[in-house]
């Protein structure tokens, strides 16, 4: 199967990439889980960036301590190399690399409160998170850590998917820890970006900094009373 044709959603993955996707949902544990994350976001919903690495969430409280053997299956399948990050029951972060060519991979187990049901791409028969709850996730992400693909991420999903007032809104529903303030000093970090992941769409950083300060100010003034 060619994922890397023009109308397939996972174009903007390189021929590895695709590979290692391919392999991994034909792995029956891997019916437990489905694709989230920045790659699921811009291959499926927005086409705005690139992205290395491959993020896969269950409900399944023991199918992630059980993926270790899969993904060294594949690695050597692939003669690929595997570096193993962080491993724990909850959580198992790896990375396969062949020639010049890393993909990080995190296999992690999803926390309640779905907003939305999951969706599935059929040509790979492979469970697909949905918009919602993948663009809350990502402004859960922006609070916690502020990285360059977070701020990014969150512009897009703004300007093509759903405002940013009515995503921190949807965003409460899910993570009620995410408080106004704290999301506001998390904006003003935005100060720190000086470089941007590989994009498909245009932007530069002096938009993404004013965006992101204007929302940090309006969300301030709440706190300030001015």
């Amino acid at each position: 199967m060619n994922l890397l044709k023009a109308k397939s959603p996972l174009h903007i993955l390189t021929p590895f990439q695709a590979r290692v996707l391919q392999d991994l949902v034909q792995e029956p544990l891997l019916k437990d889980f489905y694709l989230t994350g920045g790659t699921a976001l811009s291959a499926f919903y927005l086409q705005h960036r690139l992205s290395d690495d491959l993020d896969f969430f269950t409900e399944a409280p023991q199918a992630v301590s059980r993926i270790p053997p899969v993904v060294r299956k594949i690695a050597k399948t692939l003669k690929a190399r595997v570096a193993w990050g962080r491993r724990f029951e909850t959580l198992f972060e790896c990375t396969l690399a062949r020639g010049g060519e890393r993909l990080e991979m995190d296999f992690a187990l999803d926390m309640p409160g779905r907003l939305k049901p999951l969706g599935q791409y059929r040509p790979l028969k492979m469970a697909l998170d949905n918009s919602l709850d993948i663009s809350c996730n990502k402004l859960s992400a922006l609070y916690e850590r502020s990285e360059a693909k977070d701020f990014v991420d969150v512009f897009f999903i703004h300007h093509r998917y759903m405002a940013l007032t009515q995503l921190i809104r949807q965003a409460h529903h899910k993570y009620p820890e995410l408080d106004d303030y704290g999301l506001a000093m998390a904006f003003f970090k935005v100060k720190g970006i000086s470089m941007l992941p590989r994009l498909i769409r245009p932007l530069s950083i002096a938009s993404l900094r004013a965006f992101f300060l204007a929302h940090a100010r309006r969300l301030a003034k709440g706190f300030s009373g001015s």
